[in-house]
C-alpha cells in the first residue's frame, strides 16, 4: 500500500463504530469524498492530472471494494462573479460536507510559493467567524487546512509541497502566476511549510519536483510537466 488518500486502512484500527461511521453507506457501498485544497491558478496542472488520470485509476481500484470516489474540485462549481468571501463559504461548506460523510475527511493540500487571499478580519462575516472559528490573518487555503486537518489531527490528510526549482525556467512575464507579490508571503510560506512538516508524519508530507512546460495562450494558463511521478504516485494506490 502506497500513500493513498482514500484507503480504508488509514482509518485507526480497533474501533468498529468509528469505522462504520467514516463513510456513508448506501446499498452496501461507501462514498468517499476527496477535497482538493490549493489556489486554483497556479495548481491548474496538478488538479488536471488528478482529475483526468489519478482519480479515474483510483476509482477502478475502489469500485472493486464497493467504494465510490467523489473528487471535490471546486474550480468548476464556483460562479465567476463570486467574491472572496462567497468562495470561502463554498469551500468551507464543502469540507463540512466531506466531514458529514467521512468524519475524518480525505483531504489533499497542494502548497507552493503563493499564499493567496488573506483576510484582515473585516471581510469575513460574523456567521463564518462563528461557524468555523475563524482565525484572522490566515489565507483561505490555510483555513481549509485548519478546518479539514489540523483541528482534528486528521490521519487522512495528505500534503504535497511543490519544489520551487522549476521557477528558474519560467519567463518573467509569467512568474506572477506562481509567486506571490505580497511581501509577507515568503515568511508566511516558510512558517506554513514548517508547521506542516512538524505536525504530520513523514509519509503524509510529500515534496515533489516538476518542470515548466510553457504558457497556453488559448486557456491563459501556465503549464507544468513531470507530474506523473512523485506527485501522482503520492495519491495512487499500490497493491501489495
Amino acid at each position: 500500500m502506497g500513500n493513498a488518500v482514500c484507503h480504508p486502512g488509514e482509518i485507526p484500527s480497533g474501533n468498529r463504530d468509528l469505522d462504520d461511521q467514516l463513510a456513508f453507506k448506501h446499498n452496501g457501498w461507501k462514498t468517499v469524498r476527496i477535497f482538493m485544497s490549493s489556489r486554483f491558478g497556479d495548481f491548474h496542472s496538478e488538479r488536471k492530472i488528478l482529475v483526468k488520470k489519478v482519480f479515474p485509476d483510483l476509482q477502478l481500484w475502489c469500485q472493486a471494494r464497493r467504494l465510490h470516489i467523489v473528487d471535490c474540485d471546486l474550480r468548476w462549481g464556483i460562479p465567476k462573479d463570486n467574491n472572496e468571501t462567497q468562495t470561502l463559504r463554498m469551500c468551507l461548506d464543502e469540507i463540512n460536507r466531506c466531514k458529514e460523510e467521512n468524519i475524518l475527511p480525505f483531504f489533499v493540500n497542494m502548497t507552493s510559493e503563493r499564499v493567496g487571499w488573506v483576510s484582515l478580519g473585516k471581510e469575513v462575516p460574523e456567521t463564518i467567524r462563528n461557524e468555523y472559528k475563524w482565525v484572522d490573518h490566515l489565507s483561505a487555503t490555510e483555513m481549509e487546512m485548519i478546518q479539514a486537518a489540523y483541528r482534528n489531527d486528521n490521519p487522512n490528510a495528505l500534503f504535497l509541497l511543490r519544489d520551487s526549482s522549476f521557477l528558474e525556467d519560467v519567463p518573467e512575464e509569467h512568474k506572477a502566476v506562481f509567486i506571490d507579490s505580497n511581501e509577507l508571503a515568503p515568511y508566511k510560506l516558510r512558517m506554513l511549510k514548517k508547521m506542516i512538516k512538524d505536525t504530520y508524519q513523514k509519509e503524509r508530507v510529500i515534496r515533489y519536483m516538476c518542470s515548466y512546460k510553457g504558457y497556453n495562450q488559448k486557456t491563459a494558463m501556465a503549464q507544468l510537466d513531470g507530474l506523473d511521478g512523485e506527485f501522482s504516485n503520492a495519491v495512487r494506490i499500490e497493491d501489495a
